[in-house]
């Protein structure tokens, strides 16, 4: 019985994939799926500042942008105050993945929309957004964020987020990182491989599969890329990652230091996977102060 359930969704996944193979290229992508986001990108007239343009115009040539929180937000100092919002939640820290009890959520692994929550401002704001939007072409949507720990596992083998893959929520995606310590090669730093986003010089190598993403064999990918093209991401206290994880990437592997970090996803509405967030009774209230770009990212 075990062995023909197994042959069962064999069959049905492979029934499937002409479905997907369609709704995952291009043109039914980006015209037909997206065409409400895409015409109100193109509609909109606000320009990006000089660091907004400089991040997306990374994340287009390589598939991550590198900057800092004060450069985003100069003059605000949101750090200190995202720091602190981090610290009530320390005791809460729980992880909830068998095969990564290194990851530790502090947010709820389905969390609430909290407008009023410091992390889901800045999930939402409105240079964040313009970012997205800009590197997708398209108003994008915003499925989920997370206040994680990463604890040190030391010599031990490599396993799940922690080796190289893509991830498979969207052919186009892009996950923020805020980093509230520093990060460097002992603490788990975020690796990518340059380019290979959709579009770029490494995009089709070991392709998605959707509606899945793809973990390549171990060495696989250090054998297809050149070895300047990979990117280990260090970088101080506050600084900030943009980047889209349907490219190759891995990273958590702590080998002696704790790292925490705040990240936020985006996807078009293209995506084929459901987003995690809980929206409490009075959302609708409160979702009428936000901007048109939010208001579409949070739309459902």
């Amino acid at each position: 019985m075990p062995q023909l359930k197994s042959i069962l969704k064999n069959a049905y996944k492979t029934s499937l994939r002409p479905y997907y193979w369609v709704r995952t290229s291009w043109p039914f992508w980006f015209y037909i799926l997206n065409s409400e986001g895409r015409r109100l990108h193109q509609a909109d007239a606000v320009s990006l500042d000089d660091v907004q343009l400089k991040v997306s115009k990374s994340l287009k040539e390589n598939g991550y942008a590198l900057t800092h929180i004060d450069e985003l937000f100069p003059g605000q100092n949101l750090l200190p105050l995202l720091q602190a919002e981090a610290e009530k939640y320390k005791d809460r820290a729980e992880a909830t993945q068998k095969r990564k009890e290194y990851f530790k959520q502090l947010f709820d692994l389905n969390p609430a929309v909290d407008l009023e929550n410091p992390f889901v401002k800045l999930a939402l704001e409105d240079k964040i957004l313009r970012i997205v939007n800009s590197y997708f072409g398209v108003y994008s949507k915003f499925t989920y964020f997370g206040l994680d720990l990463v604890e040190p596992v030391g010599d031990a083998k490599p396993v799940s987020s922690q080796t190289w893959h893509r991830d498979p929520e969207d052919k186009r995606m892009c996950t923020m990182f805020l980093y509230l310590c520093d990060v460097d090669e002992q603490t788990g730093p975020l690796h990518y491989v340059a380019g290979s986003n959709y579009g770029n010089k490494y995009g089709r190598i070991f392709p998605q599969k959707p509606p899945r993403g793809y973990y390549p064999p171990e060495g696989a990918v250090e054998d297809a890329v050149k070895p300047e093209d990979i990117k280990v991401l260090t970088c101080k206290v506050g600084s900030i990652v943009f980047c889209d994880t349907a490219g190759l990437h891995k990273g958590g592997y702590a080998k002696s230091k704790q790292r925490l970090a705040f990240s936020s996803r985006y996807i078009s509405k293209a995506g084929f996977m459901h987003d995690r967030l809980v929206y409490p009774p009075d959302f609708k209230e409160k979702n009428r102060t936000l901007n048109p770009v939010a208001k579409y990212a949070l739309n459902r």
